[in-house]
């Protein structure tokens, strides 16, 4: 592929395909119990992704055509003007070429934890208050460092090989519903919460 900023891309498509299996298992279950005013509702979602992909990023080659310079000195010392970069596409001189190697097929799984307990409370015929609290998580996929040298590095810089698990997703949530006349006609509602999306897939 060629890409010349600003003016052309033509070629092979540098991301070429994806070639992706993703199979989702899932068990949940939602409980309620009505106690007076109060309504609690808690439950849990647990999920099972194995995931196949072929994807051969730049496995074509992608040259890249910028402003660079000739290196020439003109007479009087000074250097000559850049080369725009369709003039160095003209002249074959790209600013840099990606080549994309290696083996293209990976296959992993994720497992993502969902969990939540909320309220409903009934405080006036006219005024109901929700609140309550989620927790989620991923079990991402994580790989061995390939050396001890690499561990070490790791374990020195705080990273880890594939993508990290965060464990501290507790998400507040709280809200109103408020019936002014009582008869079910209008209702006016405020609502705040902490939400988490799922980082992979």
């Amino acid at each position: 592929a060629i890409n010349i900023p600003g003016y052309a891309f033509f070629g092979r498509e540098p991301f070429s395909f994806v070639r992706r299996t993703e199979q989702r298992y899932e068990a949940l279950d939602n409980f309620t119990w009505t106690a007076g005013r109060h309504t609690v509702k808690f439950g849990f979602d647990v999920n099972f992704l194995p995931l196949r992909a072929d994807f051969t990023v730049n496995f074509g080659g992608l040259y890249d055509f910028g402003s660079v310079s000739t290196g020439i000195t003109l007479s009087d010392g000074t250097p000559a003007p850049q080369l725009n970069p369709v003039q160095a596409y003209g002249v074959g001189i790209p600013q840099d070429m990606v080549q994309g190697v290696g083996y293209a097929h990976d296959a992993f799984t994720n497992l993502p934890l969902g969990v939540f307990l909320q309220d409903s409370w009934r405080v006036t015929p006219k005024l109901t208050l929700n609140y309550g609290v989620r927790y989620d998580v991923e079990f991402t996929p994580t790989f061995a460092a390939s050396t001890p040298l690499a561990q070490s590095a790791q374990d020195a810089f705080g990273i880890t090989q594939g993508i990290p698990r965060d464990f501290n997703n507790v998400a507040p949530r709280i809200g109103i519903a408020w019936d002014p006349a009582g008869n079910g006609k209008t209702v006016i509602r405020a609502s705040y919460g902490i939400f988490y999306d799922h980082p992979l897939l």
